[in-house]
This record gives structure tokens, sequence and C-alpha cells, in this order.
């Protein structure tokens, strides 16, 4: 499996299969909670980063669904602060969050 393009190491994210692809979203790395995510293919052996406008709020141990059409992602924390805020993603054309209540 190629790391070229891989997302920082992290423990507490979210990871998910769409089908097509796995993604990883959030979670606990060095520097602390972070936002940021990353989809693998498999059948290209490739990683590629999710866009950075308007990821996530940076958390960790959410949890995160995938509808068929897109991520739901709730709850996970940030220092200590429990979050309660649905977030959703739209995988078109480039994954970019949408909703943020």
């Amino acid at each position: 499996m190629s790391t070229d393009g891989a997302p920082e190491a992290r423990c507490e994210h979210s990871a998910l299969w769409t089908g097509q692809e796995l993604l990883v979203l959030g979670g606990e790395a060095a520097s602390g909670a972070v936002g940021t995510g990353a989809a693998y293919d498999p059948a290209g052996d490739r990683w590629r980063a999710l866009t950075s406008a308007g990821n996530p709020r940076a958390r960790s141990g959410a949890v995160a669904v995938w509808t068929g059409t897109e991520v739901l992602t709730f709850g996970g924390s940030v220092q200590g602060q429990v979050l309660g805020a649905l977030q959703r993603l739209d995988p078109q054309p480039s994954w970019y969050l949408y909703r943020q209540p």
C-alpha cells in the first residue's frame, strides 16, 4: 500500500468505506486534534487529500457514516470539549462541508 499522500499519523479518527474509497477524517495527531482528511483508492493504490476548504472542525472520537451519497459526522471532542454538531460532507465535485448546524 502506497504511503505517498497519506494523511499524517493519527488516532481516534473516523474511517469509512464509500464502496470505492476509504475515507480518513479528523482524529488526534502529534500536533493535536485535526480536521483534515484523505481518501484512499485501493484500485489505483493512491491517496488524495480531501479539500481543505470547509473541512470538518478538528475533532477526535467522532462517528462518521456513509449514507450512499454523503458522509454524516457527529460528536467527538476537542481538548476535552464534547461536540454535538452534525456535519454533512458532499463528495461532488470534491469533498467539502456544506452544512454545519
